[in-house]
């Protein structure tokens, strides 16, 4: 897109029909300067958006004519941790009732390669640029996200106000969701279009651009052009984001200040420790990165718990953030000294002990509050003798007991300056083994909530033969929490940082399940507190007695986690996708629905509009036959396989459940299953049941009895 100008999209294809003359050869070098822009830039360029660069470029202060909807303020460009925003909402701005964001250089540019990294905002009716432009004669080359469909992007240029070039390129992937490097490289006889390094269009021959441009980013909406861009209805801020703009002259290669690197060396020294983060430094003791010429990379020193920083040596110095501009190689220091604390700390207080399991106590707490500059670390003995060191929070479970036994613990607090007393003794006995079988596996583990230091989790129950009693979350290897529900908050993270999750389910006798899928989260560095768009558009059908219902999926400023679906106020549970298909409809029943959006950080969308799903008194309400003839095989000491003859309905069979001892442990749409998770040298009883579409239940299949190896 363009600056100060009024067209329509259909105006801009019919003008593609006006023939011009063919460029000339191949020489690199336009020959007139752009409207309002400052001088034609020599060198290479690079723009990091670490923060407003007012001497080379500018923020957009009015307004375009049709087919923007919005005018244009600065303060809807904005700069945080190396990105640059783009905000459009429905602020008022020049007479129009939307305001967007637009950033642009001052100097214009003649042929190279421009580069830009980038995420688009997602929405219809929008549009997301990189583009370049010059007033007068109207040269433009683009790349462009049409907010309705982000899987593409659209290129296109302009010759003297001549456009209707456009190009959609499917790319692969949604470019909402994470940073893609899009670039075209301008020559006199030549545009070639990249995405991630990899050439998608080559346009050559005819009459191409040839003035110098200015390098612009632009968010905006549109007016009266629905057919190109979809219909736009604000449903709350959207932002447009960018990690850099760059470009490279002729011969110097891509993307951000040419092909010349040079090296940029992070070491540590003193007795403390921490870490240095800055640009693609990210290192504890030492670490490097090649960085372009010209480039600027700021460093930050982040102290451990225990330890300050005592400055920077190399280019820079003091304790405050360390900025290198790369124009050679460069080797900076960060000292961390330990802090020495000034007394020994309290002594913990009201310690008690859980019987948790036959092999397991769960020990608890008051934390203590370290002295000035210091942290304090828990020692828990058991018996007399130390078993652990190195605690950060005030609990602890205890494993590996006998089972039946009666154990005593005490807890020391530790700081650098010694240790406190012994807490009060707490005792608990261990239970007597009796149950040998582990629940099933939890399952379907994900994020309901991520902030800047929590992340909380939520899953599939498992099931037992006698009950579970306790969920362990593990990050990584180390059990991190335990609740009695499935679900549980993970507390004093850090900011910014991705971690690792499974969950374990357990039993009262002491029987750990198998590990959940894994889940990877990445805490955010900044509280998000936008809900979701509504979800809207909920409709339904039904073919028998499956009703199916489907919804316009929402949008969000980071992303949409999950959907809600809500029988009148009660939750029937969250799902990712916006397609759910349900059985089990009693004829003649009306049942209320409504649909809300979440997202990973807790935030909750309104309620999507309204539908009663009614089925008429014709419903099928027979059930399906009993399974027969099952048999079972391939029995190991911790899984077997049972296969059965098919069932008969009036209407069709579309699901069987396979039953262990009476208890649902999975479902096949065959007539065959493998069961999991089995115990060793025990007996159980197999069983399968039909259902149809209508949710009716046959009765159980004949039961057959197995021992595991």
């Amino acid at each position: 897109m363009g600056l100060n100008r009024s067209w329509t999209h259909l105006a801009a294809a019919a003008l593609a029909a006006v023939s011009l003359a063919c460029g000339g050869a191949e020489d690199d070098s336009a020959t007139t300067e752009a409207t309002g822009a400052s001088a034609l830039h020599s060198g290479a360029f690079f723009d990091g958006f670490d923060s407003y660069d007012s001497s080379n470029m500018e923020m957009a202060n009015w307004a375009n004519g049709d087919p923007f909807a919005c005018g244009f303020l600065p303060d809807h460009v904005t700069f945080s941790g190396g990105i640059m925003t783009l905000k459009l909402d429905n602020t008022s701005s020049s007479n129009k009732p939307y305001t967007g964001g637009e950033y642009r250089t001052k100097d214009v540019f003649s042929y190279g390669k421009f580069e830009v990294k980038m995420k688009p905002a997602k929405a219809s009716g929008i549009v997301s640029s990189f583009f370049t432009y010059t007033g007068s004669p109207w040269d433009e080359i683009d790349i462009e996200f049409l907010g309705k469909n982000t899987t593409q992007v659209q290129t296109n240029y302009y010759v003297n106000g001549t456009g209707g070039h456009e190009q959609m390129i499917d790319l692969g992937f949604d470019a909402s969701t994470a940073y893609h490097t899009y670039a075209f490289e301008w020559k006199s006889g030549s545009i070639t279009w990249y995405v991630d390094g990899v050439q998608k269009r080559v346009v050559s021959g005819g009459t191409l651009p040839s003035h110098p441009m200015q390098i612009m980013m632009n968010l905006w909406n549109g007016t009266g052009v629905d057919s190109w861009l979809g219909s736009y209805s604000y449903s709350g801020p959207l932002y447009a984001s960018y990690d850099s703009a760059s470009y490279s002259p002729p011969g110097t290669g891509g993307g951000g200040g040419g092909s010349t690197t040079y090296a940029l060396n992070v070491s540590k020294s003193g007795n403390g420790s921490g870490t240095v983060s800055g640009g693609s430094i990210n290192c504890g003791s030492t670490c490097s990165a090649n960085v372009n010429q010209g480039s600027s990379v700021t460093l930050t020193a982040n102290p451990d718990s225990g330890s300050t920083f005592a400055g920077w040596s190399g280019p820079c110095s003091g304790t405050g953030t360390c900025t290198v501009t790369m124009n050679s190689a460069q080797n900076v220091t960060a000292t961390f000294n330990s802090v020495t604390c000034s007394s020994a700390p309290s002594t913990p207080s009201s310690l008690s002990a859980t019987t948790a399991s036959s092999s397991q106590i769960q020990l608890n707490w008051n934390s203590v509050s370290p002295p000035s500059n210091c942290s304090v670390t828990y020692s828990v003995f058991q018996n007399g003798n130390q078993i652990v060191s190195g605690l950060t929070s005030p609990y602890y479970l205890v494993g590996n007991l006998a089972a039946n036994t009666t154990y005593s613990f005490t807890v020391r607090a530790v700081d650098s300056a010694g240790s406190s007393s012994a807490s009060n003794s707490a005792t608990a006995t261990t239970q007597q083994v009796i149950d040998t079988q582990q629940p099933s596996a939890p399952g379907a583990l994900y994020a309901t909530s991520v902030t800047t230091s929590t992340v909380s989790l939520s899953w599939s129950a498992s099931t037992d033969n006698v009950g579970v009693v306790a969920y362990d979350v593990y990050l990584g290897s180390t059990l991190y929490v335990s609740s009695a529900s499935p679900n549980a908050t993970v507390s004093n993270l850090s900011s910014g940082a991705t971690y690792t999750f499974t969950v374990r389910a357990r039993d009262g006798a002491g029987n750990v399940s198998p590990s959940s899928p894994s889940l990877t989260v990445t805490t955010v560095t900044t509280v998000d507190i936008i809900p979701p768009s509504t979800p809207s558009n909920l409709t339904w059908a039904s073919d028998g007695g499956t009703v199916t219902m489907t919804w316009t999926p929402s949008t969000d400023n980071v992303g949409v986690s999950g959907y809600q679906l809500l029988y009148g106020n009660f939750s029937l549970g969250i799902f990712s996708d916006t397609v759910l298909t349900l059985i089990g409809f009693k004829p003649g029943t009306p049942y209320t629905f409504t649909v809300k959006a979440l997202d990973a950080a807790g935030n909750v969308s309104a309620a999507s509009n309204q539908i009663t799903v009614l089925l008429g008194t014709s419903v099928d309400t027979t059930p399906p036959s009993a399974p027969t003839n099952l048999t079972l095989s391939n029995a190991t000491s911790s899984s077997l396989t049972v296969r059965w003859t098919a069932s008969t309905d009036d209407v069709g069979v579309v699901i069987y459940q396979v039953l262990v001892n009476g208890n649902q442990v999975s479902v096949a749409s065959s007539t065959s299953a493998t069961i999991t998770g089995l115990a060793s040298g025990t007996v159980y009883g197999v069983s399968v049941r039909a259902l149809d579409a209508a949710g009716n239940v046959s009765a159980s299949s004949t039961s057959l009895y197995v021992t595991t190896l």
